[in-house]
């Protein structure tokens, strides 16, 4: 009894404990492996009527929950966060010409970490006066990712966005450079045709006047030759 108590003993323990540790192991490499979202469900009326939106109880939700809170918080650190590769090729546009070929030169050998350096030192200028009396005007270059001020971001992305509708522009502008060019030039073509053929038919005319007209001389000089002739012969 005692031993095939022991037994129940030893096998209760492995089942549970060690069962318990193998699932807790399994989840929690699944978290590591995963990038978890929380979600907080927020009821829009306290009937739960679809359709019906009550302002007093969702912000009253919103504030014991401490979404507000945790908001404020946010927006208060840089919570705007980019790896060092998702920023340089966001960004690397608004350089200088002089800097973007250093730029390339870091990014082709993977390099993102000084590339990141280089060109968010470069781009102080775009934030400088967005948020003039915080370090790093709201941009902070860690060791592996790059932490925005929300205003600092969207500075940036402003300029992005701008540099963006430019470079669209200057395309466009070129495209229909092209289209008119070749539209100049098939319609200058036609024109040469068109004249070319103009002047043909004119020069065509012209040689079948000069014909009739050298066909007449020689029939009114054979006519006079004649009745000179003839003249001669009376006398």
């Amino acid at each position: 009894q005692a031993a095939s108590s022991g037994k129940v003993t030893k096998a209760r323990a492995y089942s549970v404990s060690l069962e318990f540790r193998q699932q807790l192991r399994t989840l929690m490499d699944g978290i590591r492996s995963t990038s978890p979202h929380f979600i907080r469900c927020i009821k829009p009326n306290p009937k739960s009527l679809p359709k019906v939106f009550d302002r007093r109880s969702v912000v009253e939700q919103l504030r014991y929950q401490g979404v507000l809170e945790a908001i404020r918080v946010s927006r208060a650190g840089y919570h705007v966060r980019k790896r060092h590769r998702e920023a340089v090729l966001d960004y690397r546009r608004l350089a200088a010409k002089e800097q973007r070929h250093r730029l390339e030169i870091e990014v082709s050998r993977g390099a993102f970490a000084d590339a990141a350096r280089i060109l968010f030192k470069a781009l102080e200028h775009l934030v400088a006066d967005v948020l003039p009396d915080v370090p790093g005007h709201g941009v902070q270059v860690g060791v592996t990712q790059i932490f925005f001020k929300r205003e600092a971001a969207d500075a940036y992305d402003a300029a992005a966005q701008r540099k963006r509708i430019e470079s669209a522009i200057k395309i466009q502008a070129r495209w229909r450079a092209l289209l008119s060019r070749r539209w100049y030039c098939s319609l200058y073509a036609s024109v040469i045709k068109l004249q070319a053929g103009v002047r043909g038919m004119k020069a065509r005319k012209r040689a079948s006047e000069l014909r009739c007209w050298r066909a007449a001389l020689k029939l009114q000089s054979a006519e006079r030759g004649r009745r000179g002739r003839h003249v001669a012969k009376l006398r």
